[in-house]
């Protein structure tokens, strides 16, 4: 919620929008502000918009909005790959 209401504040300077006017622009700037201003990772942005995806799909199944603005957008992950260092005892 903190980074969404950051992304309006800035964007929109205002606090707050209504959700209609939530659309695939306002989605597409939310990711690109959350790896740029938050720098954050590609995997932790994609977490982020797609936990606000759950609560925008609630207001679409409510009928609060008349369509799915996360229709077209896609969440990819990227494969992370972690190396486990062995360190030998002496």
């Amino acid at each position: 919620m903190k980074h969404v209401t950051d992304y309006i504040n800035l964007e929109y300077k205002t606090k707050d929008i209504p959700v209609k006017d939530v659309d695939h622009k306002f989605i597409s700037g939310l990711e690109y502000y959350l790896k740029t201003e938050r720098k954050c990772a590609h995997n932790t942005a994609i977490k982020y918009v797609t936990n606000f995806k759950k609560i925008v799909r609630i207001a679409f199944a409510n009928d609060w909005i008349s369509k799915d603005p996360f229709l077209n957008w896609k969440a990819k992950l990227k494969i992370a790959f972690f190396i486990f260092l062995k360190f030998n005892n002496y």
